[in-house]
């Protein structure tokens, strides 16, 4: 029978655990009620802070109100700035934050420092002073993303506006000039969207892009629109919206992954190094932009044609109508003749694309080489005193890797040939403002020296000079560029043999005779060629002396030069396309087996 004292610690026991499981109930029931609390309070933010004016009502309207669905642990820290930062300096990191703020009338971006703040793959010191850069281009510092702190209380004691849709913070360079457009901006937005996922192909453009730099969004809107549902954000739009602007979610930054070129800021203007882009970052974007453009082409689909990009307003073609009277003469080809001044950039885009190739004074027009397709040429011009050598974004872009462009340049040698214009304001090469003897200087160059970006008189001066064409040179070019164009193209869109296979090695009873037999590579009757050959090595393995020669489309073969009874030899075969796509070696064999 159990005693009085075991009794009572029995009881005991279960009372306690009775209070225990009391006690825990009530704790997840509290933090369960203080969660839903904080999450009403957060949702009741933006409108309780301010009424609702015509922007804030109407610069959403584009996108599907039912997509604005803000991630929950956004909502549960919603007094707090997170950043998760990937990349390892300032030029290469892309950040993802969560309840980033910004203040229109100082032009800053606020870190709310709340109990659920924190920063991952940087530090806050990098936070205050310069954690990424806004812009893709190197060696300018005015693009830079730094944020002052405030802690979470300016969230109550300020009017807050709260952008709810998934959000990319980023900054253009030059948005009136279609060459920082396209390389510095578009290209890299792409690949951003990509990276983040966040985007960029037809499916998905539910991301509210921001740009903060200063420019309104300019003639070349249309482009950045393609990339988004919503109306963007510049920072006029988003001054009238509240004394706190926040966004709820997104990212900060812009791939650098896709640019190619520097610009001078601080040495030369020349091709970055390391560069990582490919034809595919190029042409994926460029493909994204044609399919989303709905302006129409009525000369796409009427035979081919070669472009020239005109100028109406500086750097003038002298003889233009001579030189397209003498391209379609020579070539017979169309000759379209196209420019902002008569063509939208969306025609362009296509115009180019359907083209054999472009042939223009060097500028930012240029830049719409990266809209054609593989196998076509770019010739590029160039006035007097400017050496082609040492401005090359258009020459690099032909090389990157699997373009296949083929580039050509042409400068003027010729003085007389040249109509310059010193007498221009200085920002459009004038020279007035200049002392005499330097005007004299510049004027008389024969090739300028080596500058930095971007206000250099003699750079300036020459580069706005306007050009009568050498016809006969520049034909000459275009009948090279079409011939190795087509060759080009031939080669680097061969597909490769897989490897020969099943190499056996028979030696006569003389010794002095070896015949090779083989299977050909399984997937040679899935690709296009004209003739198949065999590269056969045979290597003496006492002196590594190697015989390589070449026989036609069989699977066997007899070699009795250079045979030598008693010798072992290493023998490797490999299949060769139309003279020059070659396939892999199979692996080597010993003969006699």
């Amino acid at each position: 029978m159990p005693s009085l004292h075991n009794i009572t610690h029995a009881v005991t026991l279960a009372v306690i655990a009775t209070l225990l499981r009391k006690y825990l109930q009530l704790k997840f029931a509290y933090e369960d009620l203080e969660l839903n609390c904080r999450l009403h309070h957060e949702e009741g933010t933006e409108f309780h802070d301010k009424e609702p004016d015509s922007l804030n009502d109407d610069y959403l309207k584009k996108g599907d109100q039912h997509d604005r669905v803000p991630p929950p642990m956004a909502k549960v820290y919603g007094d707090s700035t997170r950043l998760w930062c990937t990349g390892h300096d300032r030029s290469s990191r892309i950040c993802k934050f969560e309840n980033l703020c910004y203040n229109p009338q100082k032009d800053d971006f606020v870190f709310v420092h709340g109990s659920g703040s924190f920063v991952e793959g940087a530090d806050m010191q990098s936070v205050r002073h310069g954690l990424l850069d806004l812009s893709t281009v190197q060696g300018h510092t005015t693009h830079v993303f730094r944020a002052a702190d405030a802690p979470s209380r300016i969230l109550k004691d300020t009017s807050v506006h709260w952008v709810e849709e998934e959000t990319l913070v980023f900054n253009r360079f030059k948005p009136d000039n279609i060459m920082h457009v396209i390389h510095d901006d578009i290209l890299p937005l792409h690949h951003t969207l990509q990276l983040v996922s966040l985007g960029a192909n037809r499916s998905s453009q539910h991301v509210q892009l921001v740009v903060l730099e200063g420019w309104d969004m300019g003639e070349f809107e249309s482009i950045y629109s393609f990339f988004t549902s919503y109306e963007i954000l510049t920072k006029d739009k988003i001054g009238i919206l509240g004394e706190m602007v926040c966004f709820r979610s997104g990212h900060v930054g812009i791939s650098k992954t896709t640019t190619w070129y520097q610009y001078g800021f601080d040495s030369p203007q020349a091709p970055l190094e390391g560069l990582q882009v490919t034809s595919q970052h190029i042409r994926t974007a460029t493909q994204y932009l044609l399919a989303e453009s709905t302006e129409q082409c009525q000369i796409c689909d009427t035979g081919e044609y070669i472009v020239l990009l005109s100028r109406r307003l500086n750097r003038l073609i002298l003889n233009e109508v001579e030189l397209t009277m003498a391209i379609a003469r020579e070539t017979g080809f169309k000759v379209v003749v196209i420019g902002f001044e008569s063509h939208s950039v969306g025609e362009i885009m296509k115009i180019v694309h359907s083209s054999r190739g472009i042939i223009g004074m060097h500028g930012s027009l240029m830049i719409l080489s990266t809209f054609l397709k593989p196998g076509s040429f770019v010739i590029e011009l160039f006035p007097y005193a400017i050496n082609p050598d040492s401005y090359t974004p258009f020459k690099t872009l032909a090389e990157i890797r699997g373009m296949q462009l083929v580039y050509k340049a042409w400068a003027n040698q010729n003085r007389e040939d040249t109509i310059m214009h010193s007498d221009w304001p200085a920002d459009l090469g004038g020279l007035l403002d200049l002392p005499k003897e330097e005007q004299d200087d510049i004027i008389n160059q024969s090739e300028i020296p080596l500058h930095l970006c971007c206000e250099d008189p003699s750079w300036l001066f020459h580069i706005y000079q306007d050009t009568k064409v050498d016809i006969p040179a520049v034909t000459v070019l275009l009948k090279q560029s079409l011939s190795e164009s087509t060759v080009r193209l031939v080669a680097e869109n061969q597909l490769t043999p897989s490897p020969v296979r099943q190499v056996v090695c028979d030696v006569g009873s003389d010794g002095h005779r070896v015949t090779l037999s083989w299977e050909r590579p399984w997937n040679v009757m899935y690709l296009d060629y004209k003739t198949l050959e065999y590269e056969i090595w045979l290597q003496n393995s006492n002196t590594e002396s190697t015989l390589s020669l070449i026989v036609g489309d069989v699977t066997s073969h007899t070699i009795t030069d250079h045979v030598t009874k008693g010798i072992l030899y290493n023998v490797w075969v490999r299949s060769v396309l139309d003279q020059q796509t070659q396939g892999q070696f199979s692996g080597a064999i010993k003969c006699p087996e």
